[in-house]
């Protein structure tokens, strides 16, 4: 039996044996991209967005808190956060694509303002924008073939 540790001389991330072998069961942090992220408490949020997800045949990711939507948020192309925790964001959050505030009622002015401080890119209502939402996922969402092309493209001009 070989214990995990952490070799700090590795890349970073990297978890090896104690033997010095990379065990294939330990899965590692990707560098391409993630799923797009909603954060939210809301069911009725989460009723629409899995209505999105079913237009768009695209997965979405869930968290409950901003802590956990946090977490490799730079590695997504599209955040959604909503109204309910909107007001709970003190920094703004950085993605690769689109910052999008999200909500079922009509918005207020407290909303605006707690989305520009987020830096927001839209303020959308749930259904109304569900097909705008839909139609941004289908066109911003990066293909796994895209994905390839653009890793052999850098791999080429290094």
């Amino acid at each position: 039996m070989h214990r995990l540790v952490v070799n700090r001389s590795h890349r970073r991330g990297q978890v090896t044996t104690s033997t010095g072998r990379i065990p294939t069961e330990v899965p590692l942090m990707p560098t391409q991209w993630l799923p797009p992220i909603a954060i939210t408490g809301s069911r009725l949020l989460r009723a629409e967005l899995r209505a999105v997800e079913e237009q768009s045949g695209f997965d979405i990711e869930y968290a409950d808190t901003v802590a956990a939507g946090r977490r490799y948020a730079r590695h997504r192309p599209l955040i959604i956060v909503g109204t309910d925790l909107v007001a709970r964001v003190r920094k703004p959050l950085t993605c690769r694509g689109l910052l999008v505030v999200a909500s079922v009622n009509p918005l207020d002015t407290r909303v605006r303002v707690h989305s520009q401080r987020l830096g927001a890119t839209y303020v959308i209502v749930l259904p109304t924008a569900c097909s705008w939402l839909t139609h941004h996922l289908r066109r911003d969402m990066p293909t796994p073939m895209a994905t390839y092309r653009r890793a052999r493209r850098q791999a080429t001009t290094d």
